[in-house]
């Protein structure tokens, strides 16, 4: 057992030998950084949102182009609330807020199909829009100072001067509800919807 603990050790020695003397101990950098790796993670996630807001859209040019990975045009960013940007002009995807008090909405991750519902009566805000999913769920609203916005949107807008809400027919919409961590690790419900422009 001696002899032969001693022997790989002579072998350790030689091969580190070797090693100097080649010059081939110097430690080699990876062909990828880190950095590289974090910036096509985030092509990747843009892409991705580029695909469903043209599947949104209908536009089918777009879809082909970025399942060819041919797209070269504008690529979406991610805000500060985890919303993006839209690469279409008529085109706007806005967080959905309220989802905390909705009830158990796990059974909904997913994208959805819904539509945009004005609550004149809300005790809170006479302005307030629901976002019901398909089935009818009233799963959160929109953002208080994005409902003229949406109002504007939807063909909807307040005229000027006036201080009651406009009402308007339910709106199609699509978007996402997902799982989501927050700083501690908990995980919630978070969401929002895509609008496209009236026409």
């Amino acid at each position: 057992m001696l002899i032969l603990t001693a022997s790989i050790i002579a072998l350790l020695i030689w091969a580190a030998n070797l090693i100097r003397k080649s010059g081939t101990h110097e430690v080699q950098k990876p062909a990828v950084s880190n950095e590289d790796v974090l910036t096509k993670v985030q092509r990747m996630a843009a892409m991705a949102e580029a695909l469903q807001q043209s599947k949104v859209m209908g536009d089918e040019t777009t879809t082909d182009a970025i399942n060819d990975m041919t797209y070269s045009g504008r690529l979406p960013q991610r805000r500060a609330d985890g919303t993006w940007t839209s690469i279409y002009d008529d085109l706007r995807i806005l967080k959905i807020t309220g989802m905390k008090y909705r009830g158990d909405l796990s059974a909904y991750i997913g994208h959805f199909r819904g539509m945009l519902v004005p609550e004149p009566t809300n005790e809170y805000d006479n302005f307030a829009i629901m976002v019901k999913v398909e089935d009818g769920r009233h799963v959160g609203y929109i953002k208080e100072d994005q409902t003229p916005l949406v109002r504007w949107l939807v063909g909807a807008e307040q005229p000027l001067g006036e201080d009651k809400p406009t009402t308007f027919k339910p709106y199609k919409i699509e978007g996402d509800i997902l799982e989501a961590q927050d700083e501690d690790g908990r995980t919630y419900i978070d969401g929002y919807v895509y609008i496209k422009k009236a026409k």
